[in-house]
């Protein structure tokens, strides 16, 4: 019998707990686990395994990765949701004027100033998961 090494099985199962939370109870990210893609070698320390999917978002966020967001910024999902429902943003290809800008941050930080969301802060982690999603691009990740 294989001897397999609790820590790193006990990270393949949080790992499996992150894809799936990080779905939003929506179908579950794929995680193959067909014997010729999870292979545990006999004799070493080593676990292949193979992780498709979790680029899926949310119909309700417009784009916007809510979970990575609202988790950066400390608070619940639905509080970000709340915060943005609260948002007019301008048309596709233009720029908000100034007073729909300073109206849409006002409208956000009414939300999340009560949870220690600072202007600075929403702006530090908006600006870091900002990406265009028509020219194919994601938000950042840390490739293990």
């Amino acid at each position: 019998m294989n001897k397999i090494n609790f820590q790193k099985v006990l990270g393949l199962v949080f790992l499996m707990f992150v894809m799936v939370a990080c779905g939003n109870n929506q179908q579950a990210n794929q995680i193959n686990t067909e014997s010729s893609n999870t292979q545990i070698v006999s004799g070493t320390d080593e676990v292949q395994v193979i992780i498709s999917g979790g680029y899926e978002l949310d119909p309700r966020d417009n784009g916007r990765p809510v979970i990575l967001i609202a988790s950066a910024l400390g608070v619940p999902e639905e509080v970000f949701r709340e915060a943005f429902s609260h948002v007019n943003p301008a048309g596709a290809g233009s720029s908000p004027s100034e007073e729909q800008a300073q109206a849409n941050k006002a409208a956000l930080m009414n939300v999340l100033a009560p949870y220690g969301v600072t202007n600075d802060y929403l702006d530090e982690v908006s600006n870091y998961y900002r990406y265009n999603r028509s020219a194919g691009e994601t938000w950042p990740q840390i490739l293990l």
